[in-house]
């Protein structure tokens, strides 16, 4: 068997992302089952020769065996200390972040109630302490479960070793500064990646810097949400996260240096190594940049030994190792697309890069346009590889990826250099004209306003339901089964599979853009005791309410936005209260709708003079959709598909709006809404009134549900269909 790691990581990495989420149960039943089926590929002789089943089973069966471990020892004893009081001393160990109004810091105890204890916490202040790294919090603190109100934020915490949160009344704890004089590892790291963000900063101003310093260190906490969203939506967020393309540019940049001073290959090699392993320190140790550090460390070491690399081989090895030491990483969306990515390419560059090259070689009178091609086949294989999780992520697909990808990750490349050498040039005393810092902030501006420009493209923007992601994965992996084929028959595989390709790209984004224009989606933000109704038809978006007290509720709300396309055609304030209003400047600000309809009281002052500022009474100007809003501050929503009514008030005109379809209101108004019509109830509430109002509406035969802490809702309608989902 020549590829026994490829094999063992990749079937490993597929069991655990399968079973992350499930039940120590079938954790225990899929243990069981791989390994009778260990057993019986040793029996039956033709499979035991083939060798590939019985490695494949005995990585499934250890990988479920490590799961179950994990679970019982590690995993569960950690969550029992939720929901409850304890005496700890924690470390910190790491910068503050600051987020939706609160302060946050990654932690690790050294004590929990007088006993020994190492477990990492998210420690949550509403007022920022004053420590630095490794500075210890002593005294009383409250423990909970990290994203108990989410779901996929659950998920993404566990895939991180993240389990629990903790905080504590300012006066229940003492801070005891780290005062020795040797520090550990992480602090060193912290203080480089400070001194290297300062600089880059100092060097360049907002967007700008933020953009060079997510391309330099994978650090995007300083790059405003706009320009973040903008370049997801183009698929291009993997430029900000130190990868496969950071660490090989690094390593081919350190090469060539030692070899220009005249060092032997293998010298080289040793030599880049620990460069590379402070590379990686320095960017964070992500799952991507250690998937893309290993993998290059093989490399190298492959080189020094004299050994032949085999890349399926090295990415197998890295996910063995990652999973080794946190089987709950399989989980990790950004691993999740590295490995998906990684493989996705492997497999090009093996089976058709070479007919790709031949190809060109063979019609040299469109040399010119190998490079761009070429780069645009692979994000091509990349997109399809990776398209499983952003499809259950995001829930949608933008063709801009393409175009995205062939304009912005050369000058992304280029961009990431020069602000290095910037960063190194701004240490020369008397230098008045950074060159390389300059060359760094017009890249970094082009990127930007490419990506903003390419995400501007509602039309290339398609919404997948859960059940259309299983029409298009099963229509990619047949697309993929027939060029497989096409090749190992010998046809003129390239020919075909870019035929193949277009129709497809044509007919998918043809078939969703259309279907798609005619859907009405309404998107309820979980805001706590607030309001926030998006609603989406023709291209145009609807923001009815924007307040909110839950912790997150900004996020809740700018998320509806970004996957609706990001943008805001007309904001409507129906009352002046904080259940409507707590909001309003940062989102007004951050999206400027054309049009905010509010009533006379509001005031609106420091918001851009460009936005129509309109009363609210009466009908609202909209193309797409027929909006009413009455005396009392309650809105009525009209599209072919349905009938939205969008309560504030207890004084609800009933009698005029006994045909809407859906009704979306707060747990203060009344429990149930007189209309024959009526097929869905939402109740934006907290958890304490939402779920109450919930049961008292389905035990009247309403169909509902309720925001209440766990989600955001969406609901689609179209040709007389309504159906909800959380989001």
């Amino acid at each position: 068997m020549s590829r026994p790691f490829a094999v063992t990581g990749l079937v490993a990495f597929l069991v655990l992302a399968l079973l992350y989420n499930a039940t120590g149960t079938l954790a225990v039943i899929g243990l069981m089952m791989f390994t009778v089926a260990l057993i019986i590929s040793l029996i039956i002789k033709p499979l035991r020769r083939q060798s590939v089943f019985p490695v494949a089973f005995a990585a499934a069966a250890i990988a479920c065996l490590l799961l179950v471990c994990v679970n019982e020892f590690y995993y569960y004893p950690q969550l029992q200390l939720a929901d409850d009081t304890h005496i700890a001393t924690i470390t910190i160990t790491s910068e503050m972040e600051k987020k939706n109004g609160n302060y946050y810091y990654e932690g690790k105890t050294t004590l929990i109630d007088g006993e020994k204890s190492k477990v990492k916490v998210r420690l949550v202040f509403n007022t920022p302490p004053e420590v630095n790294p490794y500075d210890k919090l002593e005294g009383e603190f409250t423990f909970f479960a990290l994203g108990s109100s989410s779901d996929e934020a659950a998920a993404s915490y566990k895939a991180e070793n993240l389990f629990l949160g903790a905080y504590g009344a300012e006066r229940s704890y003492n801070i005891l500064p780290d005062n020795s004089r040797i520090k550990p590892v992480g602090y060193y790291v912290i203080s480089l990646r400070n001194a290297v963000k300062g600089s880059i900063m100092k060097m360049l101003p907002n967007d700008y810097g933020a953009l060079c310093t997510a391309l330099v260190l994978g650090d995007r906490s300083a790059l405003s949400q706009k320009a973040y969203y903008n370049l997801r939506a183009c698929g291009v967020t993997h430029i900000i996260c130190v990868s496969g393309l950071h660490i090989s540019i690094w390593s081919a940049a350190f090469l060539w240096v030692l070899r220009k001073m005249r060092l032997s290959e293998k010298m080289a090699c040793g030599i880049t190594i620990p460069i590379l392993i402070l590379l990686m320190l320095a960017a964070g140790m992500t799952y991507s940049v250690i998937r893309s550090g290993i993998m290059m460390i093989i490399y190298l070491v492959s080189v020094i030994v004299s050994r032949r690399r085999d890349s399926l081989n090295s990415l197998g090895i890295a996910i063995t190792i990652i999973l080794a030491f946190n089987p709950f990483a399989a989980g990790a969306t950004g691993l999740q697309l590295s490995a998906l990515s990684t493989l996705g390419i492997i497999l090009y560059s093996e089976f058709l890069n070479p007919k790709v090259n031949e190809w060109f070689k063979n019609h040299k009178s469109v040399k010119f346009t190998e490079k761009p091609l070429k780069l645009l086949i692979i994000s091509m294989v990349a997109v399809l590889f990776c398209l499983p999780v952003s499809l259950r992520i995001f829930g949608n697909f933008n063709m801009a990826v393409f175009p995205a990808n062939l304009l912005i990750v050369s000058a992304a490349e280029g961009c990431m250099i020069t602000s290095v050498l910037g960063v190194l040039a701004g240490l020369i005393p008397g230098n008045l004209f950074n060159i390389p810092g300059f060359i760094a902030g017009c890249l970094a501006k082009y990127i930007i306003k490419i990506s903003a420009l390419l995400s501007g493209f509602g039309r290339l923007n398609i919404h997948i339901s859960e059940h259309d992601a299983y029409l298009v994965l099963c229509a990619v992996f047949m697309f993929l089964a027939l060029t497989m084929l096409v090749a190992y028959t010998g046809k003129k595989v390239m020919v075909i599979s870019s035929v193949m390709t277009a129709v497809v790209v044509i007919i998918s984004v043809t078939f969703f853009s259309i279907r798609d224009s005619r859907i009405t989606h309404i998107r309820v933000a979980d805001t706590g005791n607030g309001q926030a109704v998006l609603v989406s038809y023709k291209n145009e978006n609807l923001l009815i309410g924007c307040g909110g007290d839950n912790y997150d509720a900004a996020y809740q709300i700018t998320d509806s936005i970004e996957k609706a396309g990001g943008k805001i055609n007309a904001l409507v304030i129906p009352k002046n209260d904080k259940a409507n209003t707590s909001l309003l400047f940062d989102v007004a600000k951050q999206y400027e709708p054309k049009a905010i309809y509010c009533k006379n009281d509001l005031n609106l002052i420091g918001l851009n003079q460009d936005i129509q500022k309109s009363e609210l009474n009466g009908s609202i100007n909209l193309k797409s959709m027929a909006v009413e809003a009455d005396d009392n501050g309650n809105v009525t929503v009209t599209t072919d598909d349905t009938k939205l009514l969008v309560l504030t008030s207890e004084n609800a005109s009933y009698t005029n709006n006994k045909d809407c379809q859906i009704v979306v209101g707060n747990a203060d108004y009344p429990a149930y809404f007189e209309s024959d019509n009526l097929c869905l109830y939402i109740v934006e509430a907290d958890e304490n009134k939402g779920f109450e109002l919930q049961q008292q509406l389905i035990s009247q035969g309403v169909k509902c549900s309720a925001t209440a802490g766990n989600g955001s809702i969406l609901i689609t309608a179209h040709d007389g269909s309504i159906y909800a989902e959380r989001y």
